[in-house]
């Protein structure tokens, strides 16, 4: 089983939302550009980020930090360790 990156939560609530990448960065303020590399796991998630997406997510922020550290933590790991 693969550890889950912020992308995905953010990538689920932006299809639910019917809106696109650049209405959604609009509506949070996160470019576009920057909301695509999220999703594609080429970024990580920056505190900033997650507090202007954490409602938009319906998640906290903490929540979505969290995400990523154990997202992070098992690409060092290897995704069968105990994080």
């Amino acid at each position: 089983m693969s550890v889950q990156h912020p992308g995905e939560v953010i990538q689920a609530a932006v299809e639910a939302s019917g809106l696109t990448l650049r209405q959604v960065g609009e509506k949070v303020g996160i470019s576009h550009a920057t909301l695509s590399r999220l999703i594609n796991k080429k970024a990580q998630l920056t505190a900033e980020a997650a507090v202007k997406l954490g409602g938009f997510c319906n998640e906290t922020p903490l929540a979505l930090l969290s995400i990523q550290n154990r997202y992070d933590l098992a690409q060092i790991m290897g995704d069968d360790a105990q994080i």
